[in-house]
């Protein structure tokens, strides 16, 4: 299994996954370096490279401008069934104009909410879910609340960030 990393700003899940064995991949990160179970790269175009299809690339950026400009940087490297998952802030909104716009690609969005106590929550189809399912298995307890959004507007209804 592998699994690329654009921008970590919590290297919690992303040890975890290197931990179970999942090769990992990531840029644009200073919290995982000396790990040398993890693979550091120079962009997120290089991370897509390193991965084969189906890649499931996760993103955890600090804002809705470098997630924008990492899935434009992403997109012309991916293909048919490739996964996005977005951890960064979004809203409902986002999640579903990024779905609609990977889609025209035939590429998934999922986005994401690390809650408190270690918990993902996805939004995202039941398609793109059974391929990040085993990494998320490997990663944490997660559930699944609904369409592209959903996992964003868990993040707006807690109260740790």
């Amino acid at each position: 299994m592998r699994i690329g990393f654009v921008g970590v700003r919590d290297g919690r899940l992303v040890r975890r996954l290197a931990a179970a064995g999942v090769r990992v991949f990531a840029c644009w990160t200073d919290d995982l370096a000396g790990d040398a179970r993890i693979e550091l790269l120079s962009d997120a175009v290089a991370v897509a490279r390193a991965l084969a299809a189906p890649r499931v690339v996760w993103l955890d950026l600090a804002d809705g401008f470098a997630t924008e400009r990492a899935i434009q940087d992403l997109w012309p490297e991916c293909v048919p069934g490739d996964v996005i998952v977005d951890m960064g802030p979004g809203n409902v909104e986002d999640g579903r104009r990024r779905c609609a716009s990977l889609a025209s690609a035939r590429l998934h969005f999922i986005d994401c909410h690390f809650a408190a106590g270690g918990q993902l929550v996805f939004g995202g189809s039941e398609e793109a879910m059974r391929i990040v399912a085993p990494y998320a298995d490997l990663a944490a307890s997660w559930t699944h609340r609904g369409p592209s959004g959903s996992g964003y507007h868990a993040r707006l209804g807690s109260t740790d960030g």
